[in-house]
């Protein structure tokens, strides 16, 4: 797994894909946080977290997490 953080939240990534969609955003940049998922901007193609766990809470597929857990972007 890995670890971020997340609106201040500490959470472990445990599952993602790869997304070859060309975002033409800086590596690291949100590119979509919502009840879809989340997105990452890569150095090439994009990142898409499938499943998370919130610091104190239980492991849930992303979409799930941020119908929630709304991140501004």
């Amino acid at each position: 797994a890995a670890v971020t953080e997340l609106n201040g939240t500490r959470c472990k990534i445990f599952s993602t894909s790869v997304l070859a969609e060309t975002t033409g955003k800086e590596p690291g940049t949100v590119i979509a946080a919502d009840k879809k998922g989340l997105k990452i901007a890569c150095g090439e193609g994009a990142v898409e977290v499938i499943q998370l766990q919130a610091e104190g809470g239980k492991r849930m597929a992303a979409p799930d997490y941020f119908r929630g857990h709304p991140l501004e972007l």
